[in-house]
C-alpha cells in the first residue's frame, strides 16, 4: 500500500488508538504493525474473528489475556544447548503458558457459532506439564523452593544445621574475656561467604584464624577463627552442592522448554493475534463500528459513516498518558472543518457533531466529483473513504452502518491538501502535480484515487481542462475516483457525462453554515461572496465583487443554492417516510400476529377471502373523514384486510376504536374503508 497515502491520511494514528486496547506487549506491537491487505479472502477471515469475539463478549465481557509476557528473547536463548534460563525467566513463561491454557479453555467452550475463534483456540498449545515444574520449583519471589528435589532440601537443612553451629561456636568466641577485649564490636558477620568477627588491626596476632577480609579504614580485620575453620570450610562444599543441584533443575526445565519450543513459540504468535483480535473488537465496540461487506469489484457504499479520528478528538476511545504526548494529538489537518477545540469532550455529549455521510462509487458511476464551499468539509469526505477503505483492508471493523460495503483496493492513492515546498522550489500547483504524475503512472483498476482541489492553483480555463484530461485519463485506466473541485467546468463536463457523477456538501444559504451532509446528484456552488460577507469583509468590497459577476453566473448560483435546498429538503422528506414506513409495517407484523393467535385460538375472526376481495374491487371505495365516521360504521381496515365496527373515536391522538370480533384495535383514518351495506 502506498506510503504516501498511509501517511496522509493518518492511518499511523489508528494504528497508535488500537495499540492502546492491546493488553500485552506483543498485542501492542502487532497492533502498531498492522498494514492493509489486498487479499479479499484473508480480510474477510479478520473482519470475521473481530465480529464473533465482539459478539462472544458482549458489553462487558473480556478475554483472559492477563500473565502474557514477550518470552521471545528467552525462546531465541535456548537455541543454544549451553544456555540455562534464570528463575526470573522461567517465570515469565510459566506466566505466558498459563494465559495460553486460560484462553485455550475459554476458546473451547463457545461452541459452534464462532468457527473462526474456535478454529485459532485449537492452534493454541497446552503445557501444563511445563506449568506444574516450573510452578513446583520456582516460588513468586524468583527463588527455587526447598522442595523442588529431595535432594535440594536435603542439601539446605544441612547447610542450615552447620550455620547454626558455626554461629553458636563464634558468639562463645565473641562473650569470651579472652577474646572480647581484641574486638572492635562484639558482632558476628560473614564476608566473602565466611563466618568471621571483627578484630582490631594491633591485635592480630592475639586471634588465631583466617583473615578473610578488611574494613575501608584498615583498622579492622575480619577473621575466621581457627575453631570454626574446619566448619567453614564444610559448610562450603555443602553451599557447591546446594549450587549444582539448584544448576541442575533449572538445566531441566530449560531442556522441557527447549523440547517444545517449536509449540511455544507457535502458541505465542497465537496469542499475539488474540490480544490484536482482542484490541480490535474493543476499538469496534468503542467507535460503534460494524463489519463492512467486502467485494472485488470496486464497489464502495459506506451508510452514516464517520471519520474516526474526528470522533477520537471529540472524546470517543481511549486516552492514555502515552498518548498526551503533542505530536500524537495534534489536531487532524481537516479538523478545523467541525470547529474542533483543544478540549476533550464526552462522546455522549458531542456524538452528533461527528456527521454522519454517505457515499456511494463503483456500482453506477466509476467517478465522484464533489464540490461545495470551502469551509464545507469536502475534504474530510476525501479523507473518510480513504481511511475507511485503509481500515477495512486492515481487518478493522469501520465506524458506519453495519449493511455497508467496502470495496479490496490494490492500491489507495491520494493527492490532498497542500504540499508546497520551498526547499524543492515547489508550488501549491507543482506539488499536486508531483503527486498526480506518480498517481497516474500506477493507476488501474484496481486503484482507489482520491484528488483534492482537482485543477486549482493556476489558471482556472488551463486547469478545468487539465483536470478534465485527468479524469478521463483515469476512467479509462479503470480505476474509481473522487475528486474535489471549484471549477464549474468540472461539473458542467461530470453532468454530462455518464458514469461520472456529481455530489456537493450541502450548505445553509440561512445561517450559511455547511450542514456536511453530502447530497450525490447534486453539484455545489462555492458561496464565496456569501461567506466572505459572513467572515467581515468590508460590504464595500463585497458588493463591488457582486456587481463585477456576471448575470448569468449570478443566475446560475442562485439555481444551484435552490436545487440543493430543494434537494436536501427531498432527501430528509424521503428519510422521514422511511422510518414511517418501517414504524407502519412494524405495527402490520404486530396487527397480523395477534389475528393469527386469535384466529387459532377462537376460529371466529371475518377476514375477507380472495372472493369477497374480487367483489369488493367492482365498487369504488367509498372515501371517510374522522367526522363522517360514527359509531356502528362497517369499515375495513386497509392494512389488516379485516372488516370491523366502528365503537368510538380518540379525538386526541386522531384515531378510531375499531371492533373485530374478539379483538379490540385503535386505527387512524388514513387506514379506513367505508364498507357498504348488502
Amino acid at each position: 500500500m502506498d506510503q504516501h497515502t498511509l501517511d496522509i491520511l493518518e492511518f499511523y494514528r489508528i494504528r497508535e488508538i488500537l495499540a492502546t486496547y492491546a493488553t500485552s506487549s506483543l498485542g501492542k506491537s502487532l497492533a502498531a504493525s498492522i498494514q492493509p491487505d489486498t487479499d479479499i479472502h484473508r480480510i474477510e477471515t479478520w473482519q470475521k474473528q473481530v465480529t464473533e469475539l465482539r459478539n462472544l463478549l458482549g458489553n462487558d465481557g473480556r478475554l483472559p489475556l492477563g500473565g502474557i509476557r514477550d518470552i521471545r528473547p528467552f525462546l531465541e536463548e535456548t537455541e543454544d544447548p549451553a544456555v540455562v534460563l534464570s528463575c526470573e525467566a522461567l517465570l515469565d513463561i510459566h506466566s505466558t503458558l498459563q494465559a495460553a491454557r486460560y484462553v485455550k479453555g475459554y476458546l473451547a467452550e463457545v461452541g459452534d457459532g464462532y468457527p473462526h475463534l474456535s478454529r485459532l483456540g485449537r492452534r493454541i498449545g497446552s503445557f501444563k506439564g511445563i506449568e506444574d515444574i516450573i510452578f513446583a520449583s520456582i516460588d513468586m519471589s524468583g527463588k527455587i523452593k526447598n522442595n523442588a528435589t529431595p535432594k535440594l532440601n536435603s542439601i539446605r537443612k544441612e547447610v542450615e544445621l552447620k550455620r547454626t553451629r558455626i554461629k553458636s561456636k563464634l558468639q562463645s568466641l565473641v562473650r569470651s574475656p579472652r577474646i572480647s577485649k581484641y574486638l572492635q564490636g562484639g558482632t558476628v558477620t560473614i564476608r566473602r561467604g565466611r563466618p568471621v568477627i571483627p578484630v582490631k588491626i594491633r591485635f592480630r596476632d592475639k586471634v588465631p584464624g583466617i583473615v578473610r577480609d578488611q574494613s575501608d579504614s584498615g583498622e579492622t580485620l575480619f577473621i575466621e577463627p581457627q575453631a570454626t575453620a574446619g566448619a567453614g570450610d564444610e559448610l562450603q562444599r555443602l553451599l557447591q552442592d546446594e549450587k549444582q543441584e539448584m544448576f541442575r533443575i533449572l538445566q531441566e526445565i530449560t531442556d522441557s522448554i527447549r523440547a517444545k519450543m517449536d509449540n511455544i513459540t507457535q502458541t505465542l504468535k497465537m496469542l499475539s493475534i488474540m490480544d490484536l483480535i482482542h484490541a480490535k473488537a474493543a476499538f469496534s465496540k468503542d467507535f460503534d463500528m460494524s463489519e463492512p461487506i467486502m467485494n472485488r469489484e470496486g464497489n464502495i457504499d459506506v451508510k452514516k459513516a464517520r471519520h474516526p479520528l474526528l470522533m477520537f478528538e471529540r472524546g470517543w476511545g481511549r486516552r492514555p498518558v502515552e498518548m498526551l504526548h503533542e505530536k500524537d494529538t495534534r489536531p487532524m489537518q481537516d479538523a478545523q472543518h467541525l470547529n474542533l477545540k483543544s478540549e476533550v469532550s464526552s462522546p455522549e455529549s458531542s456524538s452528533d457533531s461527528v456527521v454522519a455521510i454517505d457515499v456511494r462509487l463503483g456500482r453506477d458511476f466509476d467517478t465522484l466529483v464533489i464540490t461545495g464551499p470551502n469551509t464545507g468539509g469536502k475534504t474530510v469526505t476525501l479523507k473518510t473513504v480513504g481511511l475507511l477503505s485503509l481500515m477495512a483492508q486492515a481487518g478493522l471493523h469501520v465506524p458506519a452502518a453495519p449493511d455497508s460495503h467496502m470495496a479490496v483496493f490494490r492500491d489507495v492513492l491520494a493527492d490532498i491538501g497542500d504540499e508546497q515546498s520551498i526547499e524543492q522550489n515547489l508550488s501549491t500547483f507543482s506539488s499536486h502535480l508531483v503527486q498526480i504524475v506518480r498517481i497516474l503512472q500506477q493507476a488501474d483498476n484496481q486503484t482507489l484515487i482520491l484528488l483534492d482541489e482537482l485543477g486549482t492553483g493556476t489558471d482556472p480555463q488551463e486547469g478545468a481542462a487539465l483536470g478534465i484530461a485527468i479524469i478521463d485519463f483515469l476512467r479509462r485506466r479503470g480505476s474509481r475516483t473522487i475528486a474535489t473541485t471549484h471549477l464549474r467546468a468540472l461539473k458542467t463536463y461530470a453532468h454530462a457525462h455518464p458514469g461520472i457523477e456529481n455530489a456537493s456538501v450541502q450548505f445553509d444559504m440561512e445561517t450559511l453554515q455547511p450542514t456536511y451532509r453530502l447530497l450525490i446528484g447534486a453539484f455545489g456552488s462555492s458561496n464565496a461572496l456569501a461567506i466572505a460577507r459572513r467572515m467581515g469583509l468590508p460590504e464595500e468590497v463585497t458588493s463591488r465583487a457582486s456587481d463585477l459577476v456576471e448575470g448569468e453566473d449570478e443566475r446560475i448560483e442562485d439555481l444551484v443554492n435552490s436545487l440543493q435546498q430543494i434537494k436536501g429538503e427531498i432527501e430528509k422528506e424521503r428519510e422521514d417516510l422511511s422510518a414511517a414506513k418501517e414504524e407502519s409495517l412494524e405495527v402490520k407484523r404486530r396487527y397480523e400476529d395477534m389475528i393469527q393467535v386469535l384466529q387459532k385460538k377462537e376460529g371466529k375472526l371475518a377476514v375477507l377471502t380472495p372472493s369477497d376481495m374480487e367483489d369488493e374491487q367492482d365498487e369504488e371505495p367509498v372515501p371517510v373523514t374522522f367526522d363522517s365516521l360514527q359509531r356502528g360504521d362497517t369499515v375495513k381496515i386497509l392494512s389488516l384486510n379485516t372488516v370491523g365496527e366502528v365503537i368510538g373515536k380518540m379525538q386526541d391522538k386522531n384515531k378510531l376504536v375499531i371492533r373485530t370480533n374478539m379483538m379490540k384495535v385503535e386505527v387512524r383514518v388514513e387506514d379506513l374503508e367505508m364498507v357498504r351495506g348488502e
